[in-house]
């Protein structure tokens, strides 16, 4: 028998439910509790005799009611526990239930019973709470669009299923993300004012060419000047540099380095949803913002809307991984505070997934210019999200190299709008350096820089495409 056992008499559930069970019980540990309730009047034979299988619970585990619950019917029951058995000294006595009033009853039978107070009562038959007997995954529930007060509904109904909030949607999409078991999945199916519910699914950056060169000063702070500027060729290839001061870019990424010297960030708008901080931990988001954004400043690079603000919006780790929930509500923390005209570079993406193109859709209906990554699997764009997204102000860039010629793994399509530079690409990395990388991730931020500056116009188009849509090489502005 666990050591650690309250020495509580049961007269109810709600004396269960509220006794200081074990040390540090914070779950519900196994499928069948018990709670001696004075171990010293158990002989050594009786404990034979009447050894189970016993956890801990704790008043978190097994709360004694349920506010959203559709009738009287104790929450308890929905954890499949059956009956109460206790026995002492031979005399054993058992009763079942099936509401809280019924299970009261039944545990204040069993105690009368026994010959002594003494005696062990046992709550047999109690599985893992529902998200745990039964598995949990992560899902993307989208109301109806005549919900209102999303946030309020999303939380009762995962509380009624006692599922766990991951986020929630309300500028973008209408909805959440929660963790839910398969019979609290089924459940909410029923509910009216859900339209449709996705299983949420990880996501994680390409593999990275990124080939670091110490060709800059390794900054430890602000002040050290590194040595001269240089203009990367893309930037050349798709017009050369312009002034972006006061131009507001949002890089849905990685995060952004807070502190590289060539990029002027905005920590007060900086959002995470992974982490603590918005700050770049891998190095992707950070090189990303320089193609766009990087200052005018005689040191390292420059970019195409040179010296534009920075906001970075972290989804992902520091190994490139997340899940589209997150993804998301980086898209509805956008369309909740950037205004129009406003630049959203979206370098990352996956297979084809409805929320994560409704979300930018939505979004982009404000007004919100989103550059999205075509992807890099050679595959036609329309496999991809949220690179398939179509609609006004959604942009999606493939990737060309130095000669003009379609990148081998740049995805390809009619769904693509423009094509830009994406092989061998300088630009900033984390801790003042910078390093270059290849992808279609290194395209998009070109046609963000162009976006920034207005509507980007075309200068010649793709050699070797792969499709017979021939879009335009993204260049200068019209």
């Amino acid at each position: 028998m666990p050591k650690s056992l309250s020495t509580h008499s049961i007269g109810n559930i709600e004396s269960l439910a509220d006794a200081p069970i074990g040390v540090g019980g914070d779950s519900l540990l196994g499928n069948t509790f018990g709670v001696l309730t004075d171990h010293r009047s158990v002989e050594g034979d009786q404990r034979r005799q009447l050894s189970i299988q016993e956890y801990q619970v704790s008043s978190r585990s097994l709360p004694s009611s349920d506010s959203h619950a559709d009738s009287d019917t104790d929450l308890l029951t929905g954890y499949g526990v059956k009956s109460i058995h206790s026995s002492d000294r031979g005399t054993e006595s058992q009763a079942t239930f099936s509401s809280k009033t019924a299970l009261a009853s039944a545990s204040s039978t069993a105690s009368r019973s026994s010959r002594a107070p003494s005696g062990l009562v046992n709550l047999m038959e109690v599985p893992l709470p529902p998200n745990q007997a039964q598995g949990t995954k992560q899902y993307i529930i989208q109301f109806k669009n005549s919900v209102t007060n999303i946030s309020d509904q999303a939380n009762r109904l995962v509380n009624r299923y006692q599922g766990q909030l991951s986020q929630v949607y309300d500028s973008s999409l209408k909805g959440f993300a929660a963790k839910l078991s398969t019979s609290a999945l089924q459940a909410l199916k029923q509910q009216s004012s859900i339209a449709a519910i996705y299983e949420d699914v990880p996501v994680k950056l390409g593999p990275s060419t990124a080939q670091p060169q110490q060709s800059q000063s390794n900054l430890k702070n602000r002040a050290i000047v590194q040595s001269t500027q240089s203009t990367p060729w893309g930037i050349n290839r798709v017009g050369g540099t312009k002034d972006g001061t006061g131009k507001t870019v949002w890089i849905i990424d990685t995060g952004v380095d807070y502190k590289h010297p060539d990029l002027r960030v905005d920590t007060r708008r900086a959002k995470t949803f992974i982490g603590r901080s918005a700050t770049d931990d891998n190095g992707h988001g950070t090189h990303v913002a320089g193609t766009i954004a990087a200052l005018n400043n005689t040191i390292g690079v420059v970019g195409v809307a040179a010296g534009a603000t920075v906001v970075p919006v972290k989804v992902l780790d520091k190994n490139g991984s997340g899940y589209l929930s997150d993804v998301i509500a980086g898209v509805d923390y956008v369309a909740k505070y950037a205004k129009a005209g406003e630049v959203v570079n979206m370098s990352l993406g996956g297979g084809y997934y409805q929320p994560l193109n409704d979300a930018v859709l939505r979004a982009a209906a404000k007004g919100i210019k989103f550059a999205i990554a075509a992807g890099n699997s050679a595959q036609d764009v329309a496999t991809a999200s949220p690179a398939s997204t179509n609609g006004v102000n959604v942009f999606t860039v493939s990737a060309i190299d130095s000669t003009d010629t379609l990148a081998s793994f740049s995805n390809f399509g009619a769904g693509i709008d423009y094509a830009a530079p994406g092989v061998g690409i300088l630009s900033t990395w984390p801790g003042g350096t910078y390093t270059t990388l290849s992808g279609t991730s290194m395209a998009t931020p070109h046609v963000a820089g162009l976006l920034l500056l207005g509507t980007p116009g075309v200068n010649g188009v793709v050699k070797g495409d792969r499709d017979t849509f021939n879009e335009g090489i993204a260049f200068g502005v019209v």
